[in-house]
């Protein structure tokens, strides 16, 4: 049994996927672990891995995991994948996830607590440090809507993400406009406008506009989420 315990002490990285694997006890000697692959089991606790302090790479889709508690003790974290699980409680799971200095991913996709339309913003304003939520890199405006969710606006009202996506598409609209009409008074015709190479290309996953749109319209409905048009 010593021998046995030796060499589980000693294991760094470990994947055990679509093992049926239900229980993780052995991990609680593995104190070297850094990579952990048990996609596709059957794991509910992940109390075991309270004693992993040099884990810095978890997988766990398609399990029973409900709560990530006890990874607050695996400060090298970076990335956590848990997409799939029975995870329900969101601020129980950002809480979490906030002890973990390092994390840079995190993927709570397909869990009961990220169903919500406000799970995105809300995730990203108690980790303002992640790089990728649920396998999408974080964008600027994924990072303005989760400023919006946690200041609000105005008298106190908060902005929600659909307004924010709106806005941005609008603003881009428009500087793709002043863009074609650019190119077309350079060309002497209508050209195609696209906005791939603009500042907001990453907050609009690198919007094209195909076919021009009539121009004033455009202009109209821009301006008005800008909020410069006067009353009528």
């Amino acid at each position: 049994l010593g021998d046995v315990m030796e060499r589980l002490a000693s294991v760094e990285v470990l994947s055990l996927s679509r093992n049926r694997v239900a229980k993780i006890d052995a991990c609680a000697h593995m104190h070297r672990l850094q990579d952990l692959n048990l996609n596709f089991n059957r794991v509910a606790s992940l109390e075991p891995l309270r004693a992993c302090g040099a884990l810095r790479r978890l997988f766990l889709a398609g399990n029973r995991v409900r709560s990530l508690a006890p990874l607050a003790a695996c400060r090298a974290l970076e990335t956590v994948g848990l997409h799939g699980n029975h995870v329900a409680r969101l601020g129980d799971a950002l809480a979490a996830a906030r002890l973990l200095p390092r994390l840079q991913a995190l993927d709570l996709s397909a869990n009961p607590c990220a169903s919500g339309p406000g799970y995105r913003p809300a995730a990203l304003q108690a980790l303002p440090y992640l790089q990728e939520l649920d396998g999408e890199g974080v964008t600027p405006f994924d990072r303005e809507a989760a400023g919006a969710a946690g200041q609000g606006r105005g008298a106190g009202a908060e902005e929600d993400a659909e307004d924010l996506r709106d806005r941005f598409e609008a603003e881009a609209l428009l500087e793709a406009e002043e863009g074609n009409d650019g190119a077309s008074a350079a060309a002497g015709g209508p050209g195609i406008a696209s906005v791939t190479g603009s500042p907001r290309a990453g907050a609009l996953d690198s919007l094209s506009l195909a076919q021009p749109a009539p121009l004033r319209l455009r202009r109209i409905a821009a301006e008005a989420a800008r909020g410069v048009l006067g009353p009528g």
